[in-house]
């Protein structure tokens, strides 16, 4: 495994380290570089080609000379608060991993470093409480961005790679959703990683159902034998504003969906409460040993309504008037979604998606 260092880490090392291409597999090329945000020394260690940033603050001069041991731990620390299996974590970074030391020989990977540590010391500087200065932070736990328009979750994207490259099976469940729109029901099938939060599963919905994330939503959970009280999961700060006296409510960042249901448990997913569309779900089954970490599409039947139609009213009118041409209001329609909503959405649509790297899943 390479440790691509920068001029100025190599400064602190007391040593001019050799040029070196990269290598084919980015998982073995860690890139380090050194920079001061308030008075302080930040040592950034990045995997360039997922963005995955960990920051190690407060270095003094006597721990350079144990500078790798040092970024080794931090990486180590990281990747197992991501839970990443110990199989595979084991197999990653063994007990004598010993970093090359080297030089970015291409002019495109010293650009792209100088691109990554931008933006991170741009993150340092507009964090007015410096939490991120805390040493071994992962400065990534959200999305990155290539400057244009593509983003992505560097740790999500981490694991699955890991995942795939030792062959590390995970335990996923798999969901069945149904929206009833009186004529027919759009029906969903879906298998996710058993860490999904409710979080992620709105993301994963809001593709399923060719949504764009344009309204509020919330997931209720009905009593049952091992939870006496109803739930309501919900963004922060909106729970409380729709919950019943006797709801128990939940953050829907922090909640897992293995917290709240097992086998066979139902709960409701209600999104955009002017149009009111409630879509009853079903965790159907748990899967110990799925091949992929990513979310996957399984069954797609029935066309979802588009956005702002106007409730199950509106969606029936917009049927009426695109299955008759002569309609006086048909042109319009179609000019208004019509035309974009007749395009098929298919299983191969939703799950290019889920597995495009660029695609932002949380």
């Amino acid at each position: 495994m390479r440790l691509y260092c920068s001029n100025a880490i190599q400064a602190k090392l007391g040593c001019k380290c050799d040029k070196q291409p990269a290598p084919t597999d980015p998982l073995d090329s860690w890139y380090a570089h050194l920079i001061t945000v308030r008075r302080r020394n930040i040592v950034v260690v990045t995997l360039l080609d997922f963005r995955f940033v960990i920051l190690i603050a407060g270095v003094k001069e006597k721990q350079w000379a144990g500078i790798e041991g040092t970024i080794l731990q931090r990486i180590r620390e990281t990747l197992q608060a991501y839970e990443i299996p110990a199989e595979a974590l084991d197999a990653y970074l063994p007990a004598d991993t010993v970093f090359a030391k080297c030089a970015a020989a291409e002019p495109r990977e010293r650009a792209r470093l100088s691109s990554v540590v931008k933006q991170v010391r741009q993150v340092l500087l507009d964090d007015p409480d410096a939490q991120r200065l805390q040493n071994g932070i992962n400065a990534t736990s959200g999305t990155a961005g290539d400057g244009k328009v593509n983003y992505w979750v560097p740790a999500r994207e981490l694991k699955r790679a890991l995942l795939l490259r030792y062959g590390v099976p995970i335990p996923a469940v798999e969901l069945e959703f149904s929206l009833n729109l009186e004529r027919y029901e759009a029906r969903r099938t879906l298998i996710v990683p058993a860490d999904t939060t409710f979080w992620a599963l709105d993301d994963y919905l809001q593709t399923a159902y060719r949504w764009h994330r344009g309204h509020h939503h919330m997931f209720t959970l009905p009593p049952v034998p091992n939870r006496e009280t109803p739930s309501l999961i919900a963004p922060a700060g909106l729970g409380e504003c729709y919950a019943s006296p006797e709801e128990q409510v939940f953050d829907e960042r922090q909640t897992h969906l293995l917290d709240l249901l097992q086998e066979g448990d139902t709960f409701q997913y209600s999104y955009d409460f002017g149009d009111g569309w409630e879509i009853q779900c079903r965790l159907t089954r748990c899967l110990p040993n799925y091949p992929d970490p990513l979310p996957a599409c399984t069954l797609l039947e029935g066309a979802a309504p588009p956005e702002d139609v106007g409730g199950l009213p509106g969606f029936l009118a917009f049927l009426d008037i695109l299955s008759n041409k002569e309609d006086p209001a048909y042109m319009d329609t179609m000019l208004r979604g019509g035309r974009y909503w007749s395009i098929p959405w298919t299983m191969e649509h939703i799950n290019y998606l889920y597995r495009d790297r660029h695609y932002s899943i949380r």
